[in-house]
């Protein structure tokens, strides 16, 4: 009768989990599946930060001289080296400037020699005139001889 009694309460263990497992009585819930295509592309993905950002070194720049700038070769933050151009200045008024300044030259040096010419002329004019002055004073006293 033990035996009888293990059996039973051995089948009756082996009903309970059976129908436990099945759930027979629990809720009918259904189990969703997504689909999803499977597409190559490319994966956008995005960082975005704070902070404070300080250059290495820093370097104040100037021309030469003054003008408007014509072209600028590198870009903030981009990084240079000794040499190398970064900008260039619009130089048509800097070389209108040079050939006005090599043309009032050029009349200087004319406006020089037009004077040096005077003075030579004025000094030949000069002696002309000693010379006649000494041989006036010569026949004046050849005259009173």
């Amino acid at each position: 009768m033990i035996r009888w009694r293990t059996i039973t309460a051995l089948l009756l263990c082996l009903i309970l989990v059976s129908l436990t497992a099945c759930n027979p009585f629990g809720d009918d819930e259904e189990t969703t599946q997504q689909l999803v295509e499977v597409a190559r592309g490319d994966l956008i993905v995005s960082v975005s930060g704070s902070g404070n950002i300080e250059a290495s070194r820093e370097a104040r720049l100037s021309f030469g001289s003054g003008g408007r700038i014509d072209r600028i070769y590198v870009e903030e933050g981009d990084q240079v080296s000794k040499g190398e151009v970064l900008a260039e200045l619009d130089t048509d008024a800097l070389e209108l400037a040079k050939t006005q300044a090599e043309v009032a030259l050029t009349q200087a040096q004319l406006a020089r020699t037009q004077a040096q010419l005077s003075q030579q002329t004025t000094e030949y004019e000069l002696k002309n005139i000693r010379d006649t002055k000494d041989a006036l004073e010569l026949t004046l006293f050849n005259a009173q001889i």
